[in-house]
């Protein structure tokens, strides 16, 4: 790193996030002295920050900014003299207060050995699958972009499929005696989830920007692949939608609406599902607007409003496939057990949304009322970002509301007869 540039992509959460070890307080650190929770940021061989940036006054500026950047590692090799870290909102237009670069000092040569878990790696449950999911856009004659660049073009993500939602699939499969059975609407709602295209705020299924999302159908059926021991053919329909006009807040508008065929194989072995191989096909709608603008599609500079997201109009054939392969050995650990991942948590919490959201909806004021110092309490849980403990806290909540909605509201009493 001290002769060569690297470029590295990190997950936002990583830099704010509490966590232990160096290599958790070395992000933290970087991440503080941003202007934001996500840009640009050039560090020195030591890992200091000689400059952030959100954007830029347009493309010719992001080659600027690299040569001013180069100017300053020259200067800043590393930590050996105290210096201040540069925060530009736009390049080189728009420059924001310094703040005196960071002091975490990671030892030469330093690290961790086999005896200690780096920080970066995951550690599930045994049986775990981790399913990978790829999107791609269609193009004439049915073949696939090669495209990788734009998110109308190419997505991708991953999830897990924890020991505990592997047993719903396969109590419905074991009941069944080998004939055709309805996948769990839980476990078939994860699959296709990650199957869209577009940012996070575009997610047609379980919406964080906080639209509504309208599950319009999500149906899989699973069945014996006949002479094939241990492997299950999956057919299955999803159709997903969200839309707003101008979001509160940031007044963006969005629209994303996608439909897909999906059809596929399950492996079981030993009651573990072992491997999942889907391939879902249809049609998306996909708009985003960041201004929140009539007619704003197109313009300006992209790299002038990165935060935003690049304003994206299009619709078309899309496909999306999902690899799901048990963790591997050295990922697992059996007090894994109930205790997933930070980052997996927070992915947990956000499968959960969607019941919150209809119990909200079915049950309103009266329901709500009932869970209203444990909500207070949860989401004081997801500011400090504590997801383990929210998580379990989210649980208790959607138990109390489906205890609550059980039980009818009470029929105003007939009026006594009068005395009179």
């Amino acid at each position: 790193m001290q002769s060569d540039f690297v470029a590295v992509s990190v997950a936002a959460g990583n830099m704010h996030r509490p966590a232990a070890g160096l290599e958790n307080e070395l992000l933290r650190a970087i991440g503080k002295s941003g202007p934001a929770p996500q840009g640009i940021a050039v560090l020195n061989a030591d890992g200091q920050v000689l400059d952030w940036v959100l954007m830029f006054d347009d493309d010719a500026s992001v080659l600027k900014f690299l040569d001013h950047a180069r100017q300053r590692f020259a200067v800043h090799p590393d930590n050996s003299a105290p210096f201040m870290t540069e925060r530009y909102q736009r390049f080189p237009g728009s420059k924001r207060d310094d703040v005196a670069a960071h002091t975490v000092t990671v030892p030469k040569g330093g690290g961790h050995d086999d005896t200690v878990r780096c920080p970066a790696d995951s550690i599930y449950e045994p049986g775990t699958l981790i399913a990978k999911v790829a999107g791609r856009r269609v193009i004439e004659e049915g073949r696939l972009t090669g495209d990788t660049v734009n998110q109308e073009d190419y997505s991708q993500d991953r999830f897990v499929i924890t020991p505990g939602t592997q047993r719903q699939l396969l109590e419905a499969v074991n009941k069944a005696d080998g004939k055709r059975v309805r996948v769990p609407d839980q476990v078939a709602r994860q699959w296709v989830t990650y199957a869209y295209m577009g940012m996070l705020d575009v997610n047609p299924f379980n919406n964080p920007a906080g639209a509504t999302s309208d599950h319009k159908d999500v149906a899989f059926d699973i069945e014996t692949a006949g002479g094939h021991p241990g492997w299950y053919r999956i057919t299955g329909e999803s159709h997903g939608s969200v839309k707003t006009e101008r979001r509160q807040g940031d007044g963006a508008g969005f629209e994303n609406d996608v439909q897909l065929t999906w059809r596929g194989f399950a492996r079981i072995e030993n009651d573990r599902l072992v491997s999942l191989l889907l391939r879902g096909d249809g049609d998306e709608r996909l708009m985003w607007n960041p201004g929140g603008l009539p007619g704003a599609i197109g313009r300006g500079p992209e790299v002038a409003n990165l935060p935003a997201g690049r304003h994206v109009d299009w619709k078309g054939p899309v496909s999306f496939s999902i690899i799901g392969t048990p963790a591997k050995a050295e990922q697992t650990s059996p007090t894994a057990a109930g205790a997933a991942a930070p980052e997996d948590r927070h992915r947990e919490i956000q499968a959960k949304i969607p019941q919150l959201r209809d119990h909200m909806e079915k049950g309103g004021a009266r329901v709500m009322q009932t869970v209203a110092p444990l909500m207070q309490e949860f989401q004081k849980l997801m500011r400090e970002q504590r997801f383990d403990e929210a998580s379990k806290q989210l649980d208790k909540i959607l138990g109390q509301l489906d205890a609550a909605s059980a039980v009818p509201e009470k029929a105003a009493a007939p009026p006594k007869p009068s005395t009179n």
